[in-house]
């Protein structure tokens, strides 16, 4: 992608070739003389520009706690020579073998809130939920890239009538606008909150035991036909979404649907294939976890130069009913004539230029580059993430906008990963 150009921002960190591969060495040097030091490299292949990215942020996060000051710009985009990443998201592969996974035996367990009198630990990327090689935290090292879907994910975006007027993702949530989705985090000094109305049978618990969430959960319900909130009960340890949601009596919820994943589990729907769970269950087998973007995660993000750590779910304009759903997903909408699978995964290219972001949209692109998103929900407009609700201007403020991703990013810079791909 050429220079952005993006009203109001003046965000730019051009990186040539030779930049980059002295930062490489650079990098690599810094790393030999913290051994020993408290710092341990996050990978080893260092030819690897996903590695170089991740043992730079690793370098930035010691170099900050061990005091020391940090100035040189962040680095978003490879060399253009030899990064075995860059190499491997060039490929014309169309198709792609499906690895044989055996699954651990499912849990059963009922999830129960815990007695009060625990808190719930810091917010920060290291407590996100989920074992260790869950999709939700998947990155895209090595991941093939489907050529042929690319060109015509790139066509349908630049002509679907809701579509080519914005190219790039819009952000739900906030500035004004009620269509993000409610976040909260629960501890067990919180009340129970439980739910009513549309509850699935197969989370029917949410209707008896509950859940814990803050007491400010009910105000910061939207109201809008979707409605829809996400809460982290980290006491209980599963994380419940809801949609519709409005509050009819004390700390009771009627919603219109319901769900909920076990964080003891590899974050997948129990009627996925791939699944170690008997217990999660979400319309469709989206992971609630990933249809927000967290106001925490992003601040965090942003000093330390990362990202959001997880994978994003997409409100896409219009998903293909023909081409039915694939992993993650476990099921799509129907009468639907656009373009791909429900579960179908997109990335930002590893060779995308990221210089016209600003710190919000670079942490954004970040994340779309290194963890992807997938095609979750139609949007029923144009393609969409929905943030962290802002509730009276106290979640993001005026720090993060619809349009933060205008002048960074853009479809063409997109690439479709074949399908399948953990």
């Amino acid at each position: 992608m050429g220079q952005h150009t993006r009203p109001g921002h003046a965000w730019r960190r051009p990186v040539t070739a030779a930049t980059g591969a002295a930062i490489v060495v650079t990098l690599l040097g810094v790393a030999a003389n913290a051994a020993g030091s408290g710092y341990s490299p996050p990978c080893t292949d260092v030819e690897s520009w996903e590695c170089t990215q991740q043992r730079l942020g690793a370098l930035e996060s010691w170099a900050a706690t061990a005091g020391f000051a940090h100035t040189a710009p962040i680095v978003t985009a490879p060399p253009t020579a030899t990064s075995t990443v860059t190499r491997t998201l060039t490929s014309t592969t169309t198709t792609t073998a499906m690895a044989t996974v055996t699954a651990s035996p499912k849990s059963t367990a009922t999830p129960t809130p815990t007695p009060a009198g625990d808190t719930a630990p810091v917010n920060n990327k290291a407590s996100l939920p989920y074992s260790a090689g869950s999709f939700f935290t998947s990155g895209l090292a090595g991941a093939p890239v489907d050529q042929r879907q690319t060109t015509a994910f790139r066509a349908f975006m630049a002509a679907h009538p809701d579509q080519k007027e914005v190219s790039y993702p819009l952000i739900r949530g906030v500035g004004g606008n009620r269509w993000g989705t409610v976040f909260a985090d629960g501890a067990a000094s919180d009340p129970v909150w439980k739910l009513t109305g549309s509850v699935p049978t197969e989370v029917g618990h949410l209707e008896t035991t509950g859940f814990h969430a803050p007491e400010s959960l009910g105000a910061q319900l939207t109201g809008t036909s979707d409605s829809p909130f996400v809460v982290l009960d980290r006491a209980s340890g599963f994380s419940v979404w809801a949609a519709k949601a409005v509050v009819v009596s004390d700390h009771t919820i009627s919603v219109g649907a319901a769900g909920l994943f076990m964080h003891d589990s590899n974050g997948l729907d129990r009627r996925n294939p791939r699944s170690d769970s008997a217990v999660n269950f979400r319309s469709r087998g989206a992971i609630p976890d990933a249809m927000v973007i967290r106001q925490d995660l992003m601040t965090e993000a942003v000093a330390s130069g990362g990202d959001l750590g997880h994978v994003l779910h997409l409100f896409f304009v219009e998903t293909d009913s023909a081409a039915g759903h694939v992993h993650p997903m476990v099921g799509h909408e129907s009468g639907k004539a656009g373009w791909g699978a429900a579960g179908q995964r997109i990335a930002v290219s590893a060779t995308a230029d990221l210089s016209g972001c600003s710190p919000h949209g670079l942490v954004l692109a970040r994340t779309l580059q290194r963890h992807g998103a997938y095609l979750g929900d139609n949007a029923g407009g144009a393609t969409s993430l929905k943030a962290q609700q802002d509730h009276e201007g106290t979640v993001w403020g005026s720090s993060l906008t619809a349009h933060e991703l205008n002048g960074c990013v853009d479809w063409d810079d997109f690439v479709v990963i074949a399908t399948g791909w953990q």
